[in-house]
């Protein structure tokens, strides 16, 4: 753990009297483990304002220090010193997940938050299997970009689509909380496309209505790995070229080390809450004994004769959909990887019957389309997730 530097003496000065000058010490920051005994109550503090005044970092720190495999780091002036910045690492396989980077309003501009992401690279090269560093942003947070590319970070992929916006889902979520109560009294269960018709209007069309009977639930982690493996086949591909282009360039790949692997758990998550989350994961394995993991099977499709949507050639009807729950504001969530505007819309529809009460998604588009007009059909600002990655 750093400690504080000793003084340090300056030149000689040139006078008629040689004199030696001393230099007050330069206090190092001192970096240490979360204890949340010392620290809860700096944490409060330091996140009062974030995301104005909703953080729930707060809430859930604790809960995170507690699980296995997990480093929350921080930093402060000096060794009693309240802290100043907080960062949240996780080992995930062969990966070092990292959140939660949060700096106190008067520390910012120091450099700590760069501090921290380089002390966290440390850990992660002390990690037995730990190959790279994986983060998200979103594009408005033009801070925390800084800090990645500064540190060695670069984008992954064109942003993760957080849709509908922040508002218009917890709109949505209390007017479906409310009807699902009056429903309980023998009123019509309702969705996301019942209290927004104009995403019905968008999701309703026949291909993805063509695709409905090819939903069934994931059967084995191996399936769910060869269904994301696919879909993102081309994209990964591309991805480790360039990756593996990078390290040759910096020489900077440990020995014993080697490239990553398609079905690394850099490549392979599920996209959460602002969180990749691998798809070898104990919650993902949980949700999918629960019937929550569905995946869209083209392969199905194909030997049962039916009618199949047409599909441009980047394209591939073939979606996975994780009905995740409920949020920290308690709005019901889903992950979606889709390969087409029809497998999209297929999983919208799908989700209105698996968890009707589902208002916020996350979709990962694979790179092979974008679907504005879905898009564009909500009110509000999205804040898109941009994945980040550094190998080590």
């Amino acid at each position: 753990m750093p400690s504080c530097t000793g003084g340090q003496i300056s030149a000689l000065a040139p006078l008629t009297e040689t004199v030696r000058r001393s230099v007050q010490p330069k206090l190092q920051p001192v970096i240490r483990p979360y204890c949340s005994d010392r620290d809860h109550a700096d944490v409060v503090h330091v996140c009062r304002n974030v995301y104005g005044g909703t953080d729930d970092l707060p809430t859930t720190i604790n809960a995170a220090a507690s699980q296995p495999h997990t480093h929350i780091l921080t930093v402060a002036a000096s060794s009693g010193a309240p802290l100043d910045a907080l960062l949240c690492c996780q080992q995930r396989g062969d990966v070092l997940w990292l959140w939660g980077a949060r700096t106190r309003e008067e520390a910012r501009g120091r450099g700590l938050a760069r501090l921290l992401l380089e002390e966290a690279e440390l850990l992660a090269r002390r990690l037995p299997g730990v190959q790279a560093l994986q983060s998200v942003t979103v594009p408005a947070n033009a801070t925390m970009w800084g800090v990645f590319s500064r540190c060695g970070f670069t984008p992954q992929h064109d942003p993760i689509v957080s849709w509908p916006a922040s508002d218009t889902s917890l709109a949505a979520h209390q007017q479906l909380q409310q009807q699902h109560e009056e429903s309980l009294a023998g009123h019509e269960q309702r969705s996301l496309l019942s209290v927004l018709p104009q995403v019905a209007a968008v999701a309703t069309s026949s291909a993805a209505h063509q695709l409905l009977p090819h939903w069934r639930p994931c059967r084995s982690a191996q399936e769910l790995n060869g269904a994301l493996l696919q879909l993102r086949q081309p994209r990964t591909g591309m991805q480790l070229a360039r990756l593996a282009e990078e390290q040759q360039q910096q020489q900077q790949q440990q020995p014993g080390k080697g490239p990553l692997a398609a079905d690394s758990f850099a490549f392979n998550w599920l996209p959460g809450e602002y969180e990749l989350i691998p798809a070898g994961w104990p919650v993902v394995q949980q949700l999918a004994g629960q019937g929550s993991v569905l995946v869209l099977d083209p392969g199905a499709a194909a030997s049962s004769g039916q009618p199949w949507p047409e599909q441009a050639e980047e394209e591939r009807h073939a979606a996975v959909l994780v009905l995740w729950g409920p949020s920290s504001r308690g709005v019901r969530y889903a992950g979606i990887v889709a390969g087409s505007p029809a497998a999209l819309e297929s999983s919208l529809l799908h989700a209105a019957v698996a968890d009707p009460r589902c208002c916020k998604f996350y979709v990962d588009c694979c790179g092979r389309f974008q679907h504005q007009q879905l898009w564009e059909c909500t009110p509000g600002e999205r804040f898109d997730i941009v994945p980040f990655c550094k190998l080590l």
